[in-house]
């Protein structure tokens, strides 16, 4: 299967306070994703910062809402946590072209260095961005179709690193 066929969509949501304080919580939305959102769609590409959290999913099974599937989790997610967190303002953001989906895989995993949290991808833990380069073994993100159109992955290290330049170009 490619990015050719199929839909894919982004899912985003962003918090006006702090969504995860901890790293237990981030690992325990990852783990109620699987289990509630999984089973109907495939992670393509994923980040999670404090305030907020953006996947780029496939849908496999039309017949599911991924983000009703999402405000289900809510209560089994920030309830743990006597958190009050109500995931109303899912944005849902469908991409039509191969071309997009691979500059959303870019732009989701340069989130972090945008928004000041670290200097290079490498360094965010929630990122399906160690899994393209190599650098872990996960298994939520699907590598493959993005890792096929590179000859090694020092290209999916250059264009998402080249965002970092743009970047620093524009608001430096």
């Amino acid at each position: 299967m490619d990015f050719s066929s199929g839909t894919f969509i982004q899912l985003s949501y962003k918090h006006k306070g702090k969504l995860f304080d901890h790293y237990d919580q981030y690992f325990f939305f990852l783990n109620k994703y699987r289990i509630y959102v999984g089973d109907f769609s495939e992670v393509i590409a994923y980040c999670m910062l404090p305030d907020s959290f953006h996947f780029l999913i496939e849908i496999l099974d039309s017949n599911q809402d991924p983000s009703f599937q999402l405000k289900k989790l809510q209560n089994k997610i920030f309830a743990r946590y006597r958190k009050e967190i109500i995931l109303d303002n899912i944005e849902i953001t469908k991409l039509n072209s191969e071309q997009e989906i691979e500059n959303k895989i870019y732009e989701i995993h340069f989130m972090p260095v945008r928004l000041g949290y670290i200097d290079t991808p490498d360094d965010w833990e929630f990122s399906s961005y160690q899994e393209y380069i190599d650098l872990r073994q996960g298994t939520l993100p699907r590598t493959e179709e993005l890792k096929s159109k590179y000859s090694d992955i020092k290209e999916i290290r250059y264009n998402t690193e080249s965002l970092i330049d743009d970047f620093d170009m524009l608001y430096k």
